[in-house]
């Protein structure tokens, strides 16, 4: 059985036709090259007769690998459950944790999972922060009475779903029959909706697919071990409703369990808050989505430095991740997001105001599901990221500088934001309007002797020369970034030793009137903490503490501060440079 990490590596080397260096695979997994290595020796091991890893000075190369591997590694993957899930350990823990009306004592579980009860305590710290992001769980960890997961019934069969995987099922301290029984209904439930939604179109994520499935072998197994769900006071309408009662009835029919009204409506539910991926049983948006919506393109247009326009245009994407959201969580359903931290690194601004805003705007507490709406927002700001401004200098007539013009905005990135032509006699008149622009375009030879700094392109753009071009300016672009970046750091950034103790509140500076702040962890140990307002100013400062300060069950050790001005031009910028700072830490 191969580790995740191996299979990870295994289909690194896969996807890769020619030979992979150990600097590579290093590289790209964050690990040295002994451990690199160790890890290859180890799945050479394991494949045997049923797979070839060729290595050498050019580094590793994956030459065979047999269909037996190939089916025998998708299912491996497939019970594992996939990224959005825990490991297998601390899945079992909640798993077994659920399945118990009473408190059990630590010494108890150490002895069910054949672990110390250091280990124990260990995964009860990740336990701790696993149940306090979810609404209705709460985690009790008593030294007289033991410990004891409690919550309402539907949120909890909704929480098993998400963990119940086949491996994390057969690491629960159960008898074998039990297990065999929550398999042999999953399985038929896989088998019943994979059918049932591609006869439907109904298209929703792969992994929301593989948490319906474990759902509805969690209800079985639930009811049968005593837990009744109560009907919800809502029901379920439309063709969730129906659609939900038909796949029901199909699996009673096959394995014999018959499902209870409340726990076909349940499912009816959970399947309206799934994120579709067509516009299957559209319906109009609720208005309080629509009115947030509008509500939060109103303040974005306040703090951004240029309007959001593409996000007015973009509302068939915004609305729906909206609504669905709305539902879940009336639902008492949180989606697990394993990407949070690289999308934190990755759209540090973005991430920052759909925290700030999303509680005034639409009444929900921000969590790492809310992330996901962050990516939104970035794909409409991605635009006025990188962008340009443009002077061609050229004596050519309308007609050669129009086809010009059109292949630069053909370009799509970087955008050109500024489009200037002023023929030859009025740039030698006034050489200095160059400072205003980022790129200098000429079609003229004299232009380009006089002013060294232009670039010359030919009156009349073949393909290859709109190739050239498109090359040319993103170089150009990407100098641009590195100069702004050396110009934040030189201006924004310091990095201050903390001794002793100290409070994150009299750590940071001082906040502005009317200032946003948020908040987000990254890794075990920093803090990210983002600040904008109108009186702010552009910051990047890192605090190392001596001794940490506990937030959100975690002891940070490394505090980075960014804030800057809202409205002001450089603000996506900035951020840049911000985003580049924070991937490096998490790295390193």
């Amino acid at each position: 059985m191969l580790t995740n990490r191996q299979i990870h590596i295994l289909s690194y080397l896969a996807n890769h036709e020619d030979w992979v260096s150990g600097e590579q695979l290093s590289n790209h997994f964050h690990l040295d090259r002994k451990t690199v290595q160790s890890e290859l020796k180890l799945l050479e091991q394991e494949l045997g007769s049923q797979g070839q890893i060729e290595s050498g000075r050019k580094g590793y190369h994956l030459t065979a690998l047999t269909p037996a591997a190939r089916k025998s590694i998708y299912q491996e993957i497939t019970a594992a459950g996939g990224r959005n899930c825990l490991g297998v350990r601390p899945s079992a823990l909640i798993l077994y944790l659920m399945l118990l009306k009473d408190y059990i004592s630590m010494q108890q579980l150490a002895d069910l999972f054949y672990l110390s009860k250091t280990a124990v305590s260990l995964e009860m710290e990740t336990l701790k922060r696993w149940a306090a992001r979810y609404e209705g769980l709460s985690l009790e960890v008593s030294t007289s009475r033991g410990i004891r997961l409690d919550g309402p019934e539907d949120h909890k069969r909704s929480y098993c779903a998400r963990f119940a995987t086949v491996q994390a099922m057969r690491s629960v301290p159960v008898d074998q029959e039990t297990v065999q029984a929550y398999e042999s209904i999953l399985q038929t439930a896989t088998d019943v909706l994979k059918q049932a939604f591609t006869a439907a179109g109904f298209w929703i994520t792969g992994e929301a697919f593989d948490e319906s499935c474990r759902y509805l072998a969690v209800c079985s197994l639930r009811s049968q071990m005593g837990f009744q769900l109560e009907t919800p006071a809502r029901r379920p309408a439309g063709p969730y409703a129906g659609f939900s009662t038909q796949a029901c009835s199909q699996i009673a029919q096959i394995c014999g369990y018959r499902f209870t009204e409340a726990e076909i409506a349940c499912f009816a539910f959970r399947l309206e808050g799934e994120n579709t991926l067509n516009n299957w049983a559209a319906a109009p948006f609720p208005y309080e989505a629509q009115e947030g919506l509008e509500k939060l393109e109103s303040r974005l247009q306040h703090i951004l430095p240029t309007t959001p326009q593409p996000l007015l245009l973009r509302r068939e994407a915004f609305l729906p991740s909206i609504t669905k959201l709305m539902v879940r969580r009336q639902a008492g359903s949180v989606a697990i997001n394993h990407y949070n931290e690289e999308i934190i690194c990755r759209y540090p601004l973005e991430t920052h105001l759909i925290c700030t805003l999303l509680p005034d705007c639409f009444g929900l507490e921000p969590n790492k599901e809310t992330s996901f709406l962050a990516l939104q927002l970035a794909s409409q700001l991605n635009q006025g990221r990188d962008t340009i401004s443009v002077l061609l200098v050229s004596n050519q007539n309308q007609s050669v500088i129009g086809q010009i013009a059109s292949a630069l905005q053909g370009i799509g990135t970087p955008q050109m934001v500024r489009f200037q032509v002023l023929p030859g006699y009025a740039f030698a008149c006034d050489p200095t309007v160059c400072a205003d622009f980022d790129v200098l375009l000429t079609t003229d030879q004299a232009t380009l002797m006089l002013s060294p700094q232009f670039h010359l392109i030919p009156c009349i753009l073949t393909y290859d020369d709109v190739q050239q071009l498109d090359l040319y300016l993103k170089k150009k672009a990407e100098s641009l970034r590195e100069e702004r970046q050396i110009d934040f750091l030189e201006t924004c950034y310091q990095i201050q030793h903390v001794p002793g103790s100290s409070d994150l509140s009299a750590l940071l500076p001082p906040a502005s009137a009317g200032c946003q702040e948020s908040r987000q962890t990254l890794g075990s140990k920093r803090l990210y903490v983002c600040r904008t307002g109108p009186c702010e100013t552009g910051r990047l400062w890192v605090y190392d503490l001596e001794l940490p300060i506990l937030f959100r069950h975690k002891k940070i050790r490394r505090v980075i501060f960014a804030s800057f001005q809202e409205g002001q031009p450089g603000m996506l910028q900035f951020f840049t440079t911000v985003s580049e700072f924070l991937t490096k830490e998490l790295e390193g």
